[in-house]
């Protein structure tokens, strides 16, 4: 199903964090696919970092990768974070 913009539906929850399941796996499409559907943020919040945009868009992505793998890791050994930021604190020492 497409939207007016010309994206797909959103994934639901359930669709998200199997994506982010696969993506833990090492599934390249999964990966991909979680890409795309933050890009619109991903170019939103770009605007608003000081260095070239291209860098900032990259360095955003690079983050959503890693808080990806964090919480594959996370879901494999069963446990569940209950906000993003917890993720991003365990990643950066905070």
């Amino acid at each position: 199903m497409q939207t007016a913009s010309g994206r797909g539906a959103p994934p639901t929850n359930e669709q998200l964090r199997q994506l982010v399941q696969a993506a833990g796996y090492g599934d390249q499409v999964a990966k991909l696919r979680i890409i795309d559907f933050f890009e619109q943020e991903i170019d939103d919040l770009s605007r608003f970092m000081r260095m070239p945009r291209d860098e900032a868009k990259q360095a955003l992505r690079l983050e959503l990768l890693e808080l990806i793998r964090l919480k594959a890791e996370e879901m494999a050994a069963g446990g569940r974070c209950a906000e993003p930021q917890a993720a991003y604190a365990a990643a950066n020492n905070i």
